[in-house]
């Protein structure tokens, strides 16, 4: 199964207001804020920690600051080979031993294609025996690339073999594909520790992580001291490296029988999931179908808030973020909103995203970049982590979920109109699954209803049909677009089937 792939202001005004803010911001916090650590209990004292990862003597975590490649410094969890390599006679730190193990690894991704798997074969021929599968985010040791790069020679968990190549990230693309799937994790050796609003020593404990628990990664600081971990969907902060295990949890290759009992598990995993973000975020309209339709939509999309990411496909130019996945223009403007409703908050969240001597400096640009009229798909505007980390901070903040909410809300009104008044289309089954294709594809979608509409007559009679349903279902899977995503498709028919039952 596959993981789910996340107003314009006067510039002069907004330097001023911004660059005061950051000047004061920190000024006058409640003490209760800064003793958080004492009610949590057994928290590790990481204010004198001098270990390896700890902040050492320094009073923050100003570390080199130059670019690499994908970023601009700030641990670049993508370009782990850019810094710290590790010398002969010399003990690896934890960070070096995480390097390691990304070397020559490779990781499953199936892009838009409904294959569920990526199939291991015995010889380099599509045709042979099928040894082991792959899920969408597995990963491999390659062994050698053969026939002009068109197969690699692979191993996974206990299985060896062939696969090709084209479904294979490599590099930079293997590395974000892992932070992105959550499969960089931190795990809490020890005792309990505090989780701090920034990679300093001497930054505010803004939650407790605990014993023993798993949380992913999103990055790394320059000084590859601390991690940024998220806790749950609205916590997030910086962990000392000294007091965690990073693993790498990217599932394996399995046979027929262990794959199957993977798909059921992953699925359940995955609804699961959405029901918790649904649960924090959405609330109900008040009009059932609307409703119906939200959740069908949220369950084909991401879910997930606080989803951000750079692009992955060779036709995206920026960033994707969000519940819903917007991109381009459309992420540009729901992280614009989300600023305007409250820019003192929005301001913070961003600064607390960056350390260093260049920290207000780049926080500052991020701000008026967000604020700013640049089209991000033109510019092919990129996101180092540390402007992900700030963006992720904004969408998963109050604010964030309540303009996403609103969002998605406006977005699917907008397509049930166009279903009853354009289309004329009275059935709340044939309703739901359109807004799926004109989410998806709105022209597509239109091409596809106007076949149904004129097959039955006229959309009273599609709509009056018994296997009206079942024919828009079969059109939109014999269609050149909707056709690619089967289980998007029968997830959704089988959906609005319960629809057409109520």
């Amino acid at each position: 199964m596959k993981k789910k792939k996340y107003l314009a202001i006067g510039g002069a005004c907004v330097v001023l207001t911004l660059g005061a803010f950051f000047s004061t911001q920190n000024k006058g916090k409640s003490d209760d804020n800064q003793n958080i650590s004492k009610a949590a209990g057994a928290v590790t004292n990481v204010e004198n920690t001098t270990s390896e990862g700890a902040a050492g003597s320094s009073n923050n975590s100003e570390a080199t600051t130059e670019k690499s490649e994908g970023g601009d410094g700030s641990g670049d969890i993508n370009n782990p080979e850019s810094k710290d390599i590790a010398t002969p006679n010399k003990k690896l730190t934890k960070y070096e031993k995480y390097k390691e193990t990304l070397k020559g690894m490779g990781v499953v991704d199936l892009g838009d294609s409904d294959v569920e798997a990526l199939y291991v074969h015995e010889t380099m021929d599509k045709k042979s025996k099928t040894v082991g599968y792959i899920p969408h985010g597995g990963k491999m040791k390659i062994l050698e690339k053969l026939d002009d790069n068109n197969w690699y020679k692979i191993k996974s968990g206990k299985i060896k073999g062939f696969v090709r190549s084209k479904y294979v990230l490599t590099g930079k693309k293997m590395k974000e594909a892992i932070v992105y799937n959550k499969d960089v994790i931190a795990h809490v050796e020890g005792e309990n520790v505090g989780i701090l609003g920034k990679a300093n020593r001497d930054s505010t404990v803004v939650a407790i992580g605990y014993k023993e628990a798993d949380y992913p990664i999103e990055a790394f600081s320059d000084n590859r001291k601390y991690a940024y971990v998220e806790r749950t969907a609205t916590i997030t902060g910086w962990i000392p490296i000294s007091k965690i295990k990073i693993q790498v949890t990217c599932p394996k290759a399995m046979d027929k029988e262990e794959f199957k009992e993977y798909q059921r598990e992953y699925s359940e995993k995955e609804k699961k999931e959405l029901e918790s973000y649904l649960s924090i975020s959405l609330q109900p309209t008040g009009n059932s179908l609307l409703d119906s339709i939200i959740k069908l939509v949220s369950h084909n999309e991401s879910g997930n808030f606080k989803s951000a990411r750079n692009p992955i496909t060779g036709g995206e130019k920026t960033i994707t973020v969000g519940a819903w996945q917007w991109y381009g223009e459309n992420a540009h403007n729901i992280l614009r909103q989300i600023c305007n409703a409250n820019r003192d908050k929005a301001a913070e969240i961003i600064e607390s995203a960056f350390a260093g001597r260049r920290g207000r400096d780049k926080a500052e640009k991020l701000y008026e970049d967000i604020l700013g009229s640049k089209n991000w798909v033109n510019e092919k505007r990129l996101f180092s982590n540390e402007e992900l980390i700030a963006v992720k901070g904004l969408l998963g903040s109050d604010q964030g979920v309540k303009v996403q909410s609103s969002k998605i809300q406006s977005d699917i009104q907008a397509k049930v109109t166009v279903a009853i008044r354009t289309y004329n289309l009275s059935n709340d089954a044939l309703v739901a699954y359109f807004c799926d294709l004109f989410w998806q594809n709105p022209a597509q979608a239109r091409a596809v209803v106007d076949e149904c509409i004129d097959h039955f007559g006229g959309a009273r009679g599609f709509s009056r049909a018994r296997n009206g349903l079942r024919y828009l279902h079969r059109k939109a899977l014999n269609n050149h677009t909707f056709g690619r995503f089967t289980r998007r498709r029968e997830y959704t028919y089988s959906y609005c089937q319960r629809l057409d039952e109520n």
